[in-house]
């Protein structure tokens, strides 16, 4: 019985950070739409995207600064160099991958409303998108479904899919599979030391916001 209700235990604190997510985002959104509405303002829809997960990040800091203390006193050299390699070749496949679509005349859903957000709120939304995304996504998609499963290969299923289908569906959903199985599987490779999935994920965002700006000139 005490075994049983320490795997409960576990299996809440393992699954916190989704909890988090949803939590926050949800409830953040509700009282932002109240106080715009209290103040007669117009609802900006960006605002209240972009105020949840300043909060998400600064909630997970808090919690997890041990944790990403550890791992980072765990980095090792073969493994960074790893990481930066899997991070060459995403931003390799996205450039590619991304321009055959523009090409093709191809709707990318996300990418096109975060180039919304980004003309709007150029500075919050690249610490959005290079900072607390990667990190916020991480937790979520790594560590808590890493920490809930245990079979390898199930984890890097769910995690794969579960991060592509949160990034919009369709034909650009594709581009999506590919990060979040590099992803997953450098937080295999690594032995699930958060990190690393985080560094690629932040060179890759940050890839991707140099684009946003080059493509303003």
């Amino acid at each position: 019985m005490n075994l049983e209700k320490e795997n409960k235990q576990n299996l809440k604190s393992d699954l916190l950070p989704i909890w988090i997510y949803f939590g926050i985002t949800v409830g953040a959104s509700f009282i932002l739409g109240i106080i715009f509405a209290i103040l007669k303002i117009e609802l900006d829809m960006t605002i209240i995207q972009l105020i949840p997960q300043s909060l998400i990040f600064i909630v997970l800091i808090f919690l997890y600064y041990k944790r990403i203390k550890e791992d980072m006193l765990k980095i090792t050299k073969k493994n960074l160099i790893f990481t930066i390699i899997i991070s060459f070749i995403l931003i390799l496949l996205n450039f590619g991958i991304s321009t055959l679509f523009e090409h093709l005349n191809v709707n990318m859903d996300n990418q096109n409303t975060l180039n919304d957000i980004f003309l709007k709120y150029k500075i919050f939304t690249t610490l959005d998108i290079v900072l607390f995304a990667p990190f916020i996504e991480e937790f979520v998609f790594r560590y808590s479904i890493g920490s809930a499963i245990e079979n390898k290969t199930i984890f890097l299923l769910l995690s794969t899919f579960i991060f592509a289908i949160m990034h919009g569906v369709g034909i650009a959903t594709i581009l999506y599979i590919i990060i979040g199985f590099c992803l997953a599987y450098t937080y295999l490779k690594t032995n699930k030391n958060i990190v690393y999935p985080i560094l690629i994920h932040i060179l890759n965002n940050t890839f991707a916001v140099i684009t946003m700006f080059l493509a303003l000139k």
